[in-house]
């Protein structure tokens, strides 16, 4: 028995999110995914990526989605492959959805790091993982922004339809902030106990003048990880 069942309302839109699936950069420690010849930008899906993206497209619909008004990936390679291995040929990129920027810590590596830019660690520790920003990247808030505006402007324009966008672990993990009025301490704990599954699917609720609440949360069947229906 599947936990939701959509159902089209004319006075909200339904947003589904689901994060990418499996790509190299999963298989790797930080490290080791900064020595690649590639930007983490361009990591690829791996083969078990392409069997969860597959799977995935079945779950949206038996959760009652045969189709969606608007479908959006990210700019990293790895969220339209996962639309286009889901069966989706026709979406929009949009920055905005795209994974938070580490800066330095995507294409260096630690020891590197602590060698020419000591005082980074130093901030880190003092500022904790949601205030930091690194150089070349963002700070949690900074990512927070880029969710509200996304989630506004598609809610919007989508109202009484369902969506569909494909993003990433920490993105989506501030978007389960601001849905569900989480303090920061609380997203650093929910940090610290591991990524979201890969293809989990959160499904949201939105109402004009950015009333959001979490329908579904990282519904990812067969995984280790439990769902939830918390709401805001």
């Amino acid at each position: 028995m599947v936990p939701y069942k959509y159902s089209s309302n004319r006075d909200v839109c339904i947003i589904v999110g689901i994060r990418h699936a499996e790509c190299i950069g999963n298989l790797l420690d930080s490290d080791n995914a900064a020595r690649r010849k590639e930007p983490n930008h361009l990591f690829e899906l791996t083969l078990k990526g392409v069997r969860q993206a597959k799977k995935a497209s079945k779950t949206l619909t038996k959760l009652g989605f045969h189709k969606f008004d608007g479908v959006y990936a990210s700019t990293y390679l790895r969220s339209p492959e996962t639309l286009r291995h889901m069966g989706f040929t026709d979406f929009v990129e949009d920055s905005r959805i795209r994974e938070r920027e580490s800066g330095i810590y995507h294409h260096m590596s630690r020891r590197d790091i602590g060698l020419l830019y000591p005082d980074q660690e130093v901030s880190n520790e003092r500022n904790g993982w949601y205030h930091n920003r690194p150089i070349g990247g963002e700070s949690g808030p900074d990512v927070e922004m880029r969710n509200r505006s996304f989630m506004t402007e598609v809610g919007m324009r989508h109202l009484g339809k369902a969506v569909l966008f494909c993003g990433h672990g920490n993105q989506m993990l501030f978007l389960e902030k601001i849905a569900l009025n989480l303090r920061y301490q609380e997203v650093e704990q929910l940090h610290s106990q591991g990524p979201t599954p890969n293809c989990a699917i959160t499904i949201y609720e939105f109402r004009p003048h950015f009333e959001l609440r979490i329908l579904l949360n990282k519904y990812a069947p067969g995984s280790n990880k439990k769902s939830d229906t918390r709401h805001a």
